[in-house]
């Protein structure tokens, strides 16, 4: 018995302790409440949750198990403090972070178990100085790098997973050479690469999982050796080469999964051998010639996979005697012949039979009604012929039926088998297109109440199929793909399809069906559809705008009807939208300019309509062609369109050039006399009429051409004021003393006229002292303008061109705050403490530098202040109320 002495076995406790405490601290969440109420220094830590202690150091941890506990965090360093360890098992959390260095002084530890958790970085080197562990599992998680070499170097390992991982790099050669007692191997799902490692020493491994990574080279022959290797799994790799024959020895191998390589030669016959197979899975490779017969004395045999291996000849009779047979799945080969009529009776555990696209032909077996588990069956694209069987009605557990692509017929009205398949309640596919079924839709099918819970994809294109579409479609509710394209369906299209809201995909094209597409909500309700092909029909009416509300929509394709109107406007909502024809319609109208906003738009096919005006440029269309837009002879636009011009006003006849060369500047001089005569009769008439100014009264005094040209010096650049979009401005000295500022208007450009109208609405209605004249601060002046135009006019006004250049002074410096050509008058539905404030920054810029050196307090309070208003969120800025509060305070200290 060890006696350890009180003062070591009180350090020993604390330090346990401390370490399962700090662990408990790096916890961030505990749904269960596991940890928190019970990892508490109330209670021996021995006996905490989890947690075990040894028989002979009874105070020391030797097991800490948190599986599947539900917590969250990191795992904390000073977990390497429990040194007595030797069983860690943190599997099926959600522990995050880096895996803890201090994990490598744990040399006692034989179980390290942290799968299924969010860990991440790298895998420590600290590992490999493990010197007693035996299990290792790190799968799960999101490590990266390369796995340290020296793990493999731990002769007591006898299983190491490090599957489902972003792991790097290779694997040691001679993986086995120190592992003897390796049982277990799994590196699947990472991006491990290079030469597959022998293996021929792991001789005691009964299962070696290298799945789904890049390896190379070939299927070592020494498998057949591996005398308790029970799980071969070698799949989704670049091995080539071809299966040993010596495999066949392998006396207790239950799977063989060689899936997605690049394999080539026959499948050996010698696999036959191999009575305790349970699967094989040797699909996507490069086999030819035939299925050898002796897979079929598997007696055990429970999965076959041989899909697209370029497999031929006839399936052997003998692989419809396993008995045991779940899956048979052959589907891509160029396999021939019938299948037996008794094939369900034979094979009565067959839950899922894919035999599709090869050349199989004869009918459909009736015996399937047997099959009591069936639930896939998967027959499309052979040549399979005669009815479907009403009795596949007898499915109980059928949940995908594919028979698309066969010469299959129908000799009813009605296509019975359909409501046949209502019995079958947990139906979701039925696919049954491209075949020559020739009959009606039953309504009876779609009013069952079994498939309208189940049936989610219902493919027929193809199938001949005639008719009404039946508005009890309405009733299959949980619809997500509906094609019904390529058949002779006549008749109106069913309101009823806005109750399939569900549906993602529906094909009705090239059919006979007529009238209107359903307006309303009918289409726009389905919200959740990608496709919607109507093409080919004789769809007459107008494109119900509703459709624009369908913002998942990614394909629509509406050509070849007779649809008249416009293009909706709405369309420019359709944000999803990839692929757009609406070609060969009587569609009239403009294309809307809100379909620039189709960012996502590749394709569009406009042509053989009736459209007109102007092709949008921008957007999508930018990367559109001729090809577009052929065969709509009044549309205009951009040269590449292979359209005309667009008429501009510049394009007018000559004749009306010539009248407007001479009338636009008589025209321009009139309202120039108008504004000057208003200005002049301002400032003269003030003194004597300040009342009747005040009162709105004004008289006017007429001022001649031929007086602005002298008051300007014919309009001299020392005269010039400034300049802007719309025209420039000029300084003018009158013969009695008068200075005017007079603005000239440049006609050539678009909206001058309307510049200058809104300009004088905004002087003609304005009433304020500090726009006009008052002697006080410039600044002052120009918030007190400002706050005036903001929030005392009646109609909220943004300047919206507030600069240096559009402040001007008279003979007492006092700042009027002019050119109002783009102002904004804000309406009703705008509410005033929505004004956004707009400074330009220059005007901090109008002190010279001995100003500044002189005024240095002055300027400090007043950059402040600027500083404010320009701050870069609208909301952060002070407004122009507050402006012109604090400079009429800071005023008087510098006055």
């Amino acid at each position: 018995m060890e006696v350890t002495s009180t003062a070591g076995s009180s350090y020993n406790v604390s330090t346990d302790e401390l370490a399962l405490l700090a662990i408990k601290n790096r916890i961030t969440s505990d749904p269960n409440n596991l940890l928190l109420n019970n990892w508490t220094q109330a209670t021996p830590f021995c006996s905490w949750y989890g947690v075990t202690c040894g028989t002979r150091h009874t105070t020391r941890v030797t097991s800490l198990r948190l599986l599947s506990a539900g917590l969250s965090g990191t795992i904390a360093k000073e977990i390497g403090n429990l040194t007595f360890l030797y069983f860690l098992e943190f599997g099926n959390n959600s522990f995050q972070g880096d895996v803890p260095e201090e994990i490598g002084l744990l040399r006692r530890l034989r179980h390290l178990s942290l799968q299924y958790n969010n860990l991440t970085g790298t895998i420590p080197q600290s590992f490999g100085s493990l010197g007693r562990l035996q299990l290792l599992d790190l799968s799960d998680n999101d490590l990266v790098g390369t796995i340290p070499f020296p793990i493999f170097n731990i002769s007591s390992l006898r299983v190491i997973d490090f599957s489902d991982n972003q792991l790097e790099g290779t694997l040691p050669m001679d993986i086995c050479g120190n592992l003897p007692r390796l049982q277990g191997l799994s590196t699947s799902r990472n991006q491990l690469g290079g030469e597959l490692p022998s293996l021929n020493k792991c001789t005691q491994a009964i299962y070696l999982s290298l799945s789904r990574n890049q390896f190379t080279g070939s299927i070592p022959k020494e498998f057949g050796n591996f005398s308790v290797l029970q799980g071969l799994y070698l799949a989704g790799n670049n091995l080539t080469g071809s299966i040993p024959e010596e495999i066949g020895n392998a006396p207790v191998l239950q799977v063989l999964s060689l899936r997605q390589n690049s394999l080539v030669g026959t499948i050996p016959p010698s696999l036959g051998n191999v009575s305790n197979l349970e699967m094989i899975d040797l699909g996507v490779n490069n086999f030819q010639g035939s299925i050898p017969i002796e897979l079929g004395h598997l007696p055990n045999l429970q999965q076959l996979y041989l899909s697209f291996d370029n497999l031929s000849g006839e399936i052997p009779m003998s692989i419809f005697n396993i008995s045991t047979l779940q899956i048979l799945a052959l589907t891509g080969n160029s396999l021939s012949g019938s299948l037996p009529t008794d094939m369900a009776v034979r094979l009565p555990n067959l839950q899922g039979v894919f035999l599709g696209s090869n050349q199989l032909t004869g009918p459909i077996p009736s015996s399937f009604s047997n099959g009591s588990v069936l639930s896939v069956i998967d027959l499309g694209y052979n040549l399979f012929n005669g009815n479907i069987p009403m009795s596949l009605g007898n499915l109980l557990q059928l949940q995908t039926l594919i028979l698309e692509g066969n010469q299959l017929t129908n000799d009813k009205t009605e296509l019975e088998f359909l409501t046949a398949l209502t019995n079958c309640p947990s139906l979701n596919t039925i696919q049954i297109g491209y075949n020559r079924l020739d009959g009606v839709l039953p309504r009876s099918f779609m009013s069952s109440g079994n498939l309208s819970a189940s049936l989610g994809k219902f493919h027929a294109s193809g199938s001949g199929l005639k008719g009404v579409i039946p508005t009890e479609i309405g009733n299959l509710t949980n619809l997500y793909w509906l094609s019904l394209a390529e058949n002779n369906l006549t008749g109106e299209f069913p309101d009823t399809i806005g109750n399939l809201r569900n549906l993602r995909r529906f094909r009705a094209y090239d059919n006979g069906i007529q009238g209107g597409i359903p307006s309303g909500q009918e289409i726009g309700s389905v919200a959740a559809l990608r496709e919607l092909y109507l093409g080919w029909n004789n769809f007459s009416g107008d494109i119900p705008t509703s459709i624009g509300g369908l913002q998942e929509l990614v394909n629509l394709s509406l050509s070849m009807n007779k649809l008249d109107g416009s293009i909706p406007e709405k369309f420019g909502d359709l944000i999803s939208l990839e692929y757009l024809d609406l070609s060969h319609n009587n569609i009239s109208g403009i294309i809307p300019m809100s379909m620039e906003k189709l960012s996502h738009l590749v394709y569009l096919n406009l042509s053989f309509n009736e459209l007109s005006g102007e092709i949008p440029n921008g957007g999508p269309f930018q990367n559109f062609t001729a090809a577009s837009f052929i065969g709509n002879n009044a549309l205009c636009g951009a040269s590449r369109f292979n359209v005309m011009a667009c008429k501009t006003i510049e394009s007018r006849k000559p004749r009306r050039n010539r009248v407007l060369k001479y009338v636009l500047p008589s025209c321009a001089l009139l309202v120039l006399t108008i504004g000057l005569l208003t200005w002049i009769l301002i400032r003269f008439g003030k003194k004597e009429s300040r009342i009747q100014i005040e009162s709105g009264i004004v008289l006017r005094q007429r001022i001649s051409y031929v007086e602005i040209l002298q008051a300007t010096e014919d309009f001299a650049a020392a005269n010039l004021l400034g300049s802007g979009s719309f025209g420039k401005v000029y300084k003018g000295m009158f013969l009695d003393g008068a200075v005017a500022a007079i603005k000239v208007f440049n006609l050539d450009v678009q909206d001058a006229i309307k510049s200058f109208d809104r300009e004088c609405e905004a002087m003609r209605n304005i009433r304020h002292r500090n726009l006009v004249k008052q002697r006080l601060g410039i600044m002052i002046d120009v918030a007190s303008a400002l706050e005036y135009l903001h929030h005392g006019y009646s109609s909220p006004m943004v300047h919206c061109d507030l600069k240096p250049s559009n402040i001007l002074f008279d003979e007492n410096m006092v700042a009027h705050l002019g050119d109002f050509g783009i102002a904004k008058l804000l309406g009703g539905e705008e509410r005033k403490d929505e004004i956004m404030e707009i400074i330009d920054a220059k005007l901090v810029t109008m002190m010279t530098e001995e100003e500044l050196d002189a005024n240095s307090k002055f300027f400090r309070l007043v950059m402040t202040m600027a500083l404010e208003c320009t701050e870069d969120l609208p909301e952060n800025r002070i407004d122009m109320i507050n402006v012109l509060v604090r400079l009429k305070k800071i005023q008087p200290q510098f006055h």
